[in-house]
Formats: C-alpha cells, sequence, structure tokens
C-alpha cells in the first residue's frame, strides 16, 4: 500500500523563469544500477508537481539500512539522469553559449539555510551530451542529512538567462516623427536609438538595452512603450506610438561577438 511508504528523500526543482518559480517539463530517470537497487529493496520513484519522492518501507529508509547498503552492494549513491521536455530550456536557462555540456548535481555539494537544502549546480563540458543533467545521491550524505533533519529535501535551482533586449523600428507608414523614445516604468534604459539596415534592407530604429541584460520572464514583469516627443511653438508635447511593446519570444535569441565575448541578445521588431 502507498500508505505504507516513507520518503528516504525529496528532489524539488525551481526556475526563475516561471511565475510560480517550478521547473516545467523535467524528467529523472534512474541510472541502471538505481534501477537494480530499487528493483531489488523496493525503492519508489513517485513524481511530483515539482520533481518526486524517492520512498521505501520505514526500515528501508532509516539510517541502519543506508548503512547496510553501503557494505552489501557496490553501489555508493542513487544516481539519475535528468533530460527536459523544454525544447527551449537550454534558452531561457542561464547557461555557457556556444558550449556543449550538461548539469551536475551531487549531494556532497550543497548550501543550507535553516531547514532548506539546496544542490549547488555544475556545468561540466562534454562532446556530446546526451542529457541536460545528471544527479547524484550518495548514502554516506543521506545518513548525515537525516541525523540532522527531520526530513530530507533537497532542492535544485535553475535561474532565467539574462538577455539584452533590442527592439527595431520599422517606419512602415512612413509617419513623421521628431524623436522616439522607450519609455519603461524602472530603471531599465534603451538610450538613443540607432539606424540600422536590417538583412533584408530595410531601415530601421534600433534602441538596445546596452550593458543591461533583462532576464526572460514566462509572464512579463516590465512594461515599455515607444513614445515620440514634438515641439511645436515652444511646447513640448509627448504622443504613445506603440503601447506595450512586445517581450522577447525565448526561442528566438541570436549570439554576437562583442569585444571577443559571446553576446546572448533577444531581438524584437516592432511596424508602426
Amino acid at each position: 500500500m502507498i500508505a505504507s511508504y516513507s520518503t528516504l528523500f525529496e528532489i524539488n526543482s525551481y526556475h526563475s523563469y516561471y511565475k510560480d518559480g517550478i521547473c516545467k517539463g523535467l524528467v529523472y530517470t534512474p541510472s541502471d544500477s538505481t534501477k537494480e537497487l530499487m528493483k531489488r529493496y523496493g525503492y519508489q520513484l513517485m513524481i511530483t508537481s515539482s520533481g518526486f519522492l524517492f520512498c521505501g518501507d520505514k526500515r528501508q529508509t532509516s539510517v541502519d539500512f543506508l548503512e547496510y547498503l553501503k557494505s552489501v552492494t557496490d553501489a555508493i549513491s542513487f544516481e539519475f539522469t535528468i533530460s527536459t521536455l523544454n525544447d527551449a530550456f537550454y534558452q531561457i536557462t542561464a547557461c555557457p553559449v556556444n558550449t556543449l555540456g550538461h548539469f551536475s548535481y551531487n549531494s556532497n555539494r550543497i548550501k543550507e539555510e535553516g531547514e532548506t537544502i539546496a544542490l549547488n549546480q555544475e556545468f561540466q563540458t562534454s562532446g556530446m551530451p546526451s542529457n541536460l543533467g545528471m544527479l547524484q545521491i550518495n548514502f554516506q550524505d543521506l545518513i548525515v542529512l537525516q541525523k540532522k533533519y527531520s526530513k530530507t529535501q533537497l532542492d535544485i535551482h535553475f535561474t532565467a538567462r539574462a538577455t539584452q533586449w533590442k527592439y527595431n523600428i520599422i517606419n512602415n507608414s512612413q509617419q513623421h516623427f521628431d524623436e522616439l523614445h522607450i519609455k519603461a516604468q524602472d530603471a531599465i534604459n534603451f538610450g538613443t536609438p540607432e539606424k540600422v539596415t536590417l538583412q533584408n534592407n530595410i531601415e530601421a530604429l534600433c534602441f538596445s538595452s546596452g550593458a543591461q541584460k533583462i532576464p526572460l520572464k514566462e509572464v512579463p514583469e516590465h512594461q515599455f512603450n515607444l513614445i515620440s516627443k514634438t515641439e511645436t511653438l515652444g511646447s513640448k508635447r509627448t504622443k504613445v506610438v506603440f503601447k506595450g511593446l512586445p517581450y522577447p519570444d525565448p526561442s528566438q535569441i541570436a549570439i554576437y561577438k562583442e569585444n571577443g565575448t559571446d553576446q546572448v541578445t533577444s531581438l524584437m521588431y516592432i511596424y508602426i
């Protein structure tokens, strides 16, 4: 009966891109050696909205049984591969660009704050990674944590990728504007626009956030308006040309070299 099971450890995954903070679309798959331990000793992996519970009966989740596992098996840990159902995961997640690799988590690398235990993230380069990440929970670490905490809850945190935002304004209507500005409701500054020629040879005004990187979000946190400023007979007038400029599509990012460094940019095209 499921009610007779006790939790050995719990994994929760969080991502600052999502409004509710919970990372979506992750899949944790036990390694072959961990599957063998689960089969032999009756452990169960129970999926939750934010990760999974690793369960067994009360005897199998005790410190004494973990000590027993250490003595009778060659294994030293429970291991899992991490994959994702989200095709845009790398685009929305802070990680090196133009670098092949995977995220690595190990219970011997943790940060403890009160009752919260966070697994420290490492990005390990590799030739052709077959998975998004690897997770290793060591028997000895579980023994230490069980003695210290009432429950062993381990958290994984992903950070939203921050990009340079560029709004390319294309004046299809050929209207005359003395000055165009992007007005923000916070400290983000797009500065003075630059005249550019797009790949299709169309001229545009490009507003860039420059060195200021803006995190990508599932739900917009900022509102930007395109405004024009005119002066007639000494009287200054402001007009909203485009209210609520769009947020970037996370799957549409570009990478440029800037001062020898890869610059990740979100490009947007606005027709007025």
